[in-house]
């Protein structure tokens, strides 16, 4: 066991530091002694660590407190999710590294798109949003089903192809049923409309806001299915009338509230599993 003092010592963070991640249940000492002296174990410790990978990343404490509350029993699944986090920092450090050698070598070519982090973070509140979904699923006994779009070969995203594979840090558990479409809305797929017929319920998460999800979403309701969209857990990228968030914003906060979906955070759409 170590105290306060010990850890901060270890970590170089602050004991004020570590007596309001104590207040704010974010990172609980192991014991408390009867004079009040908070002791650490080693999972305490390790789970220091990984707050550590976070805040480095610079996610809100909320976030981390959510992500981790969500994945208490899967270490692994945070490390793999820190892993990709700060693989997508270093490869934006590499641009701009890259962009000050040009520049030194003379060949400055005005670009400002290495500093760009918004894709960076949208990209990895998208991931923590879908697999804080997924994992809320899963502990409620709550059916998981995912779709791969085929858009035929030649197309980059078609069966052989990355762009066709479902990402390692979402990837369905060993049982959990895979479907294939080749149109937007996943009603495409007979044996998915099958499959799902007796169901009442629908949550859709996923990739391609504009395309993908809104065809699924509007085909849900129109065949009588409750459709429940968490914010935060789609995302598309830019077009020629529209940005990637411009258009997300549109069907999110527009499009589909109140017509074809009931949009809410992430945190209400786990109570709704959980309830």
């Amino acid at each position: 066991m170590k105290t306060v003092k010990e850890v901060s010592e270890l970590t170089g963070i602050s004991i004020r530091t570590l007596r309001y991640y104590d207040e704010i249940d974010l990172l609980k000492p192991a014991k408390v002694t009867e004079a009040g002296y908070r002791l650490y174990d080693e999972r305490s410790l390790k789970k220091l660590r990984q707050i550590m990978f976070f805040r480095e990343l610079e996610v809100p404490l909320s976030e981390i407190k959510a992500i981790m509350k969500d994945s208490e029993s899967d270490n692994r699944k945070i490390l793999e999710t820190q892993k990709m986090m700060l693989e997508m920092k270093r490869n934006r450090l590499n641009g701009i590294i890259e962009l000050i050698s040009d520049v030194l070598k003379g060949e400055d070519k005005m670009s400002f798109e290495a500093f760009n982090e918004d894709d960076i973070q949208k990209i990895i509140l998208l991931e923590m949003n879908t697999s804080r979904i997924i994992q809320a699923a899963r502990d409620n006994q709550i059916e998981v089903i995912y779709f791969q779009h085929d858009d035929g070969p030649g197309t980059g995203f078609s069966i052989g192809d990355e762009e066709f594979e479902i990402a390692e840090q979402v990837h369905p558990r060993e049982g959990e049923k895979i479907f294939t479409k080749n149109i937007n809305s996943c009603f495409g797929n007979k044996d998915f409309t099958d499959y799902v017929k007796d169901e009442n319920t629908l949550m859709i998460v996923g990739l391609l806001t504009n395309f993908c999800i809104d065809a699924t979403v509007k085909s849900a309701f129109e065949r009588g299915y409750k459709v429940i969209v968490p914010q935060g857990a789609n995302s598309t990228f830019d077009n020629d009338y529209m940005s990637g968030e411009e258009t997300y914003k549109y069907y999110n906060d527009m499009m589909w509230p109140k017509r074809f979906a009931t949009c809410v955070s992430v945190d209400e759409a786990i109570k709704l599993m959980q309830s």
